[in-house]
């Protein structure tokens, strides 16, 4: 049996893992960083109550959230549910199913991603707003405040913080099976129950294991390499960084939110 998942099913279990490592890595790494840059400097009215409901969908189970959105994005499904308006069917149906390995990654960053918002958060506050503030002073954008100086600051945390969404989606299993994506878990599983054989689901769980713990060096090693420390001397004020011009960063932030707790949380409610 193992020769056979060897042969046959072992290099799609590993393509599409990597798959779904890079791609949640990319996305909650999107979400969670340009999330905390806003909370952190951006004026927006209810700022509490914002900051508090981007950390809500890590509370949502993933296969709840995956549940949601492939139900809103089954064909069938949304055409029966809008039959009564019939010039929105072509609209409807353009929205693509979350049944793959680009939905997979979807959901799974819509649900991990307050874990780099965070630990992000957290660095730009304590680490890097004198810093900020200073650069700002001199005239520095705001892009080359983010990209210059905020990211390089929070690149320990923000390395932390991915590795440790990388083997939560490694671990995952909930999501695949259920949107019917074949990463190393559902491998795990198919070889137990599926093929009758513990054996070969041990060794699939040993290389995922190995997968894990590479990830956890290789985090380590990339701060050790960037080992410089950045001190703020002096408090940090209590002003923001940008008082002015927040509409986009405000509608970042709801769209966010929306996607990622009000649209599952209404779902969950109403099924």
């Amino acid at each position: 049996i193992w020769a056979h998942i060897y042969e046959y099913l072992f290099f799609q279990y590993s393509t599409v893992s990597i798959c779904l490592v890079i791609g949640v890595s990319i996305l909650t790494f999107i979400f969670g960083t340009t999330s905390a840059w806003i909370m952190s400097f951006y004026d927006l009215p209810f700022k509490r109550l914002l900051s508090f409901l981007l950390i809500m969908p890590i509370a949502i189970p993933p296969y709840a959230v995956a549940y949601c959105y492939a139900d809103i994005s089954d064909y069938s499904a949304k055409i029966q549910n809008l039959e009564k308006f019939d010039y929105l069917t072509y609209f409807i149906s353009l929205i693509p199913s979350v049944r793959s390995t680009f939905g997979a990654i979807f959901v799974l960053s819509l649900t991990l991603f307050p874990y780099v918002y965070l630990i992000c958060k957290n660095s730009f506050i304590n680490n890097a707003k004198s810093i900020l503030e200073a650069a700002a002073n001199l005239g520095a954008s705001r892009r080359t405040l983010f990209f210059k100086f905020a990211l390089p600051i929070s690149r320990p945390a923000i390395a932390a913080a991915i590795a440790l969404v990388t083997m939560e989606t490694l671990a995952d299993f909930g999501v695949v099976h259920y949107l019917g994506v074949d990463s190393l878990s559902v491998g795990i599983y198919k070889a137990w129950f599926g093929f009758d054989d513990l054996n070969s689901s041990a060794r699939i769980a040993s290389i995922l294991f190995t997968f894990s713990f590479l990830i956890i060096f290789l985090e380590k090693l990339s701060r050790k390499k960037n080992s410089q420390r950045y001190i703020s001397y002096g408090k940090t004020n209590n002003h923001n960084l940008f008082p002015k011009g927040s509409f986009l960063p405000g509608t970042f932030i709801l769209l966010l939110i929306s996607i990622s707790l009000i649209i599952p949380l209404s779902w969950l409610i109403t099924c």
